[in-house]
Formats: C-alpha cells, structure tokens, sequence
C-alpha cells in the first residue's frame, strides 16, 4: 500500500497550482501518489498536469460537473489508496523539500493519533509579507479536552496543514465553505482526541487572494451566520453555556443587525434547543440595549404615520362640521322663508331682542 496520498482538489488559478505541483516533485519522501481531482470549466490544469512527471504516482481526473468545495476535497480523497490522506490545495505548497516526511513522521511517531497537523507560512499576495501561524501549547493542551472549542477559532489552521489515517473515514459537510474545515476538525478530534502536531511550518499558504473563499464570503450574512448555525448545533451540549461561544454570537448577530431570535430561522434551520438558546441570548445586557434601539427605531418610523392619521381626521371633522353647519343654516332660511310675512316679522323682532336685551 502506498503510505501517503496527496490530494489535489483544483480549479483554474494554474500560477498556483504549477507552485503546488513543483513543491511535491522537490519532495525528498518518495512513497507517496498524488490525485488532481479537477473542478475546471478548461483543459488548463490538465495542460498544466502534463509539463510534470509523476509516472505512475499521478492520477487526474476532470469532474464531468464543476463539484465545487468541499464536495471536490471529498471526490479527490475517495480516490486516495494511501495509508494516510493528505489534503493539499491547489494554491498552497509544501514549504520546503523534507515537509511530506515530516507530516508522515508525526503520525509514525504517534500511533495512538488519528489526526496531524503543523504550522504555516501564512503569504499576503497583496503587500508581500508573511506570518507564521501555528498553534501555543496551552491551545493544544486545551484541544484535546474540548476540541469544540475551535468554534470559537482556528488554532490548526488551513487543510493543506493536515494529514490523517485512512481508518479516520470521514468526509468533509458538503453544506459548509466558510467553516467546513473547522466542522471537519472538531468530528475528528471527537473521534479520537489523540493527535500529533508540530509547531514548524510545512506549509505555505496565501492570503488576500481574489479566488479564496475567505474572500468570497467575506462580510456575507447568508453564510456567515447560516453555517455558524449548522456548526453550533453540533456542538451546542458543549457549547450552550461557554461565554466566549456566547461573545462569538453576539459579535454576529450585532454585526448583521439580527435583532431577534425569531430573525435567525432566515439564515437557515433553527432547532428547538437551538431557539431555546438565543432567546435566552438575547436576554443578556450586551443584547437587550441592541433590542431596545429597534423598538426605538420602529416608534420614530410609527410616529409620522400616526401624525399624518391624526392630522387627516382632523381635516375630515372640520369638513364634516362645515357640510353641517351649511345644511342646517339652508334648512332654517328654507324655513324662514316659508312662513307667512307676519310670522316672518315676528321672527326678526325676536331676533333684535335676543341681540339688544336692554
């Protein structure tokens, strides 16, 4: 059996993927085969794929429909044969020549783990610069006690930065992006809380690239707060009374202007339990003056309504009193004018006295 099997998830940006191709080849650990499972609407990654030679460790594949991620990563690691899986994407490469020995070595070393990962160059394609993400002690001693806490961040970092056993058998939730790796961490860490990682990065990774879904998504309420919901449900037992969790939902639900629990069933599927603990979410100080300014917002929306509806029945009742007052002041000329011309002066000499008492 193969020991390890690179999986290539790609789709156009071949100027990446030519980085990802060439840092494999340079690889000094050589019992590995590697899979391109290929989402592009051209030939260009196929092209691409031509210029290396794997011999027979390389498989491509072009999917006949665009799968889209992560449905991609899923496709490329059902092809793997390796003992250990290896997810490396197409804009990510290893950092230098011996990074492949070193992620098998952590699971060689650590037999009980079913689940690796190192640190990364973390590369801004826009200004240059780079920093060096990786994971403290007390963060890792704290993941394997409660791996939910990744909810709360990503302490491992990028797929490309992991390796795990075949025998793990999991797919990663084809109904996230955004937090899809995150979701994928937590259930294999729950699995088995064994892991093994190194501080040392082994992979390079970019940052402030257009393609990214990091950028894709950026600021989008839809899912953001949509697969926060999916991930937070699987995780609500150990979660549902973490401050930090809670301060994570408030962040959101402050930034997107959700200013009600019942909002939230429009972002997608809110469970009872779910229900159950936003509204009590929303009864903490941080929300409660959050909800005291839409009530606010919604009087001053009602006031010029109310006016304009007060003002208009005024206008009507004096109009009514008009219409009235004419009726009545035609009806009594009609009937001074039908009484007999004694009458009549009777009427005016009593009117004279009414206005002149004296």
């Amino acid at each position: 059996m193969t020991k390890v099997s690179i999986c290539v998830p790609a789709y156009k940006q071949v100027e990446f993927l030519r980085m990802t191709l060439a840092s494999v080849a340079e690889q000094n650990f050589q019992d590995y085969e590697i899979i391109v499972s290929d989402d592009s609407p051209n030939d260009d990654v196929e092209r691409l794929v031509g210029e290396f030679d794997f011999g027979d460790r390389l498989r491509y594949v072009r999917n006949p429909e665009a799968l889209g991620s992560p449905r991609n990563w899923n496709a490329a690691l059902a092809l793997a044969q390796g003992e250990y899986l290896k997810i490396l994407h197409h804009d990510d490469h290893f950092s230098h020549a011996g990074a492949l020995g070193r992620f098998v070595a952590l699971l060689d070393n650590n037999p009980e783990a079913l689940f690796a990962f190192s640190g990364t160059t973390v590369q801004n394609v826009e200004d240059g610069s780079s920093r060096h993400h990786r994971i403290s002690e007390a963060q890792a001693q704290s993941l394997s006690l409660m791996p939910e806490q990744l909810f709360m961040g990503n302490s491992i970092g990028a797929p490309s930065a992991t390796i795990v056993r075949r025998s793990l058998s999991l797919d990663y939730d084809p109904r996230m992006k955004w937090l899809v790796d995150l979701d994928y961490y937590i259930r294999a860490l729950q699995v088995c809380r064994s892991f093994a990682y190194t501080a040392d990065p082994l992979i390079t990774t970019p940052t402030s690239a257009a393609h990214q879904v990091t950028e894709l998504v950026r600021d989008n309420a839809a899912v953001d707060i949509g697969e926060a919901l999916i991930l937070f449900e699987k995780c609500l037992d150990q979660l549902k009374t973490n401050p930090d969790a809670q301060e994570i939902w408030i962040r959101l639900l402050r930034k997107y202007k959700v200013r009600s629990a019942g909002q939230l069933s429009s972002f997608g599927r809110v469970s009872v339990a779910l229900q159950s603990y936003f509204d009590e979410l929303y009864q903490t100080p941080r929300l409660r003056p959050f909800r005291s300014e839409m009530t606010d917002a919604a009087r001053m929306l009602l006031r010029p309504h109310i006016s304009q509806s007060l003002f208009a029945s005024l206008s009507h009742g004096r109009h009514l009193g008009r219409v009235t007052r004419n009726h009545a002041i035609a009806a009594l000329s009609r009937l001074y004018f039908a009484l007999p011309p004694g009458f009549r002066d009777t009427w005016r000499s009593v009117k004279r006295s009414l206005r002149n008492p004296d």
